[in-house]
């Protein structure tokens, strides 16, 4: 955790109306649009003993969102809280049996959520007709990861979700990425942002996003 706070900041990302703002201002920005998780494909179900069957990966590709407040603290730069979620989902379909009794499963979605709690820096850099918006800072992440798994030589079909609650499944880690904006009225740009997140606590390369943003500026 100490390592965190001595981490340089920088990412990119557009603001329209960043530049021409005067300090001490507030902005409200929302995203939506695609994220892409690697952890959700580093699942082994294959190693262990041949008798079961393990259902623990998710696609690759999901949905991500996030809700972001900004304060302007000089002409071209801000801090920022946000917080942010992606999912990713895997259908399930299995037919077998355990001990002579039949197993199904069918079209069954396990899901893995994360929940990103972001502070950040952000730098703007005016276009002709837009902004591009250098942005870092730190989050820390929560989880829900569900899994299915059937184990034959010990009788076993266990159905589980594992989050902070009851595993304490809590990581901390650094984002880096870049927006470009551009002016939609006097006070809302649109834009479009992608953002990479790395786990220091584990030292792996969490997911990527790739979002629309719409921004409101008061």
């Amino acid at each position: 955790m100490k390592a965190l706070t001595a981490i340089f900041l920088f990412f990119f990302t557009t603001h329209i109306t960043f530049g021409q703002q005067k300090k001490g201002r507030v902005s409200i920005s929302a995203n939506y649009g695609l994220t892409g998780n690697f952890f959700v494909r580093s699942y082994d179900e294959q190693n262990g003993p041949t008798d079961k069957q393990y259902f623990y990966k998710k696609n690759f590709i999901g949905s991500a969102a996030g809700l972001a407040v900004t304060f302007q603290v000089s002409e071209n730069s801000g801090l920022f809280l946000e917080y942010s979620r992606t999912i990713n989902t895997g259908k399930k379909s299995y037919e077998g049996s355990l001990n002579s009794t039949s197993v199904m499963i069918e079209d069954f979605r396990l899901r893995h959520v994360n929940n990103f709690f972001q502070l950040g820096y952000v730098r703007n850099f005016k276009m002709a007709n837009a902004f591009i918006q250098a942005q870092a800072g730190v989050f820390m992440l929560t989880d829900q990861k569900q899994l299915i798994s059937i184990e034959r030589w010990d009788n076993l079909i266990s159905i589980s979700e594992t989050n902070a609650e009851n595993s304490g499944s809590k990581e901390a880690g650094v984002f880096l990425g870049g927006e470009y904006s551009f002016k939609l009225d006097t006070k809302v740009d649109f834009g479009i942002r992608t953002r990479g997140y790395f786990l220091v606590s584990t030292g792996t390369f969490e997911a990527l996003t790739l979002t629309p943003v719409l921004r409101y500026n008061f």
